[in-house]
């Protein structure tokens, strides 16, 4: 299952709900996040939120040094749209549980890459993602969401190696970590009527879904698309 769906008029995430196949009463919404869109997306997002009773969110806390070119903000302000808000902020604290990198895992995968890789990330993409987003227009944004696999391998180059350790630090090293939580979240509920949100990059999704499907017998329920922004 993909998790977006890009397309000339707009790009749209889905947002689905599974159940345990043992106990119909536990439930587990994945909510796709885009770091920028409209403020109606948003506002859906955060709606979705409050249907659960607890949330496993991303955030990496590791600072690896990484210079800030501010890509993000600046590609929101070009767009017309808004930056991904601190929903953990906005009076539902108590929902959320970290489930990403802190400074001391994150420093333990930091490690495993070489010299080489930790320039990449920290200076070689920024500055690559800053001349990128230079001349993206709305429909150019979409377009680089309906890429081939193979396509976005030969413009994740400069970045990725054969080996993918930077793959590994940006992607699988925390998804372990949102596996681990999963696990302690439903051993904790797993007889009770509970709904757990999963607020996660959408890239990191079907791994997400493969997880819950294969370790803890859960099946999909239903989904619904979410707006992210129209062309």
């Amino acid at each position: 299952m993909k998790f977006y769906e890009a397309s000339d008029f707009g790009l749209r995430v889905i947002t689905a709900v599974y159940v345990c196949e043992t106990n119909r009463n536990l439930k587990i919404r994945l909510i796709p996040m885009c770091h920028i869109g409209e403020s109606e997306y948003f506002e859906k997002v955060r709606n979705y939120i409050l249907s659960c009773d607890q949330v496993l969110f991303e955030g990496n806390k590791f600072r690896s040094g990484k210079i800030n070119l501010k890509n993000r903000e600046r590609l929101a302000y070009k767009l017309n749209l808004e930056v991904q808000p601190k929903f953990h902020k906005q009076g539902i604290k108590d929902k959320f549980i970290h489930a990403d990198l802190d400074e001391e895992l994150g420093l333990i995968e930091w490690n495993k890459l070489s010299r080489l890789d930790k320039i990449k990330y920290n200076y070689v993409y920024p500055i690559w993602t800053f001349f990128q987003d230079r001349n993206l227009t709305r429909p150019k944004f979409v377009k680089y969401f309906m890429k081939s696999n193979e396509d976005l391998e030969r413009i994740y180059g400069p970045l990725f190696d054969e080996k993918e350790r930077i793959k590994d630090f940006v992607y699988k090293s925390r998804d372990t970590i949102v596996f681990d939580k999963i696990d302690r979240q439903l051993e904790r509920m797993y007889d009770k009527e509970f709904t757990l949100g999963i607020i996660y990059g959408a890239g990191h999704m079907k791994a997400i879904s493969n997880y819950m499907k294969s370790k803890h017998n859960f099946k999909y329920l239903n989904a619904e698309f979410i707006e992210v922004f129209k062309t």
